[in-house]
């Protein structure tokens, strides 16, 4: 790879945009370390062609590389792991991770129709047409009460904390 001169331009794009970047990548491999590096990945491909994508939309560019960083990285990698035995059963695949401390707060605050809603369509599986029907009323009014619930509830537990 041949050095790149870094600009004030380009400084301030990752000033404002590597946090966003980072949580992407987190949220495709799962673990900071190696999102961290797919995060680099990207704003390193994105300076050694900052001159010709500035002006166009080098947030998009830098996410297009991050993600196929990720997949050529997983390619190489594969998505499993072989081993001889089963692995344990984790603890929380028995459900269990509903009834945590944290969804329980943040489902409380929710407004009561609200989170009567976001319950039904996800912690019991019914689908709009039947919570409209258990509920009495529109599908329509399911369907913006659930992005509501499901909006406040992502604001909720972002706050609770994820430093991705």
């Amino acid at each position: 790879m041949r050095p790149v001169e870094v600009d004030e331009d380009f400084a301030a794009f990752v000033g404002a945009h590597q946090d966003k970047l980072q949580r992407a990548a987190f949220l495709l491999c799962g673990e900071r370390e190696q999102a961290r590096d797919l995060a680099q990945e990207a704003l390193t491909r994105t300076a050694q062609h900052w001159s010709r994508v500035r002006h166009e939309m080098p947030l998009a560019y830098a996410r297009r590389i991050l993600y196929t960083a990720h997949v050529d990285q997983w390619r190489k990698t594969g998505p499993e792991v072989l081993t001889d035995g089963l692995p344990e059963r984790s603890v929380g695949d028995d459900g269990s991770w509903a009834q945590s401390l944290t969804i329980r707060r943040a489902l409380q605050q929710l407004p009561p129709r609200v989170r009567v809603v976001v319950v039904l369509r996800y912690f019991e599986d019914l689908d709009v047409a039947t919570t409209a029907r258990t509920l009495g009323i529109a599908q329509g009014t399911v369907k913006s009460q659930t992005s509501d619930g499901i909006r406040r509830l992502r604001e909720l537990l972002s706050e609770v904390g994820t430093d991705a």
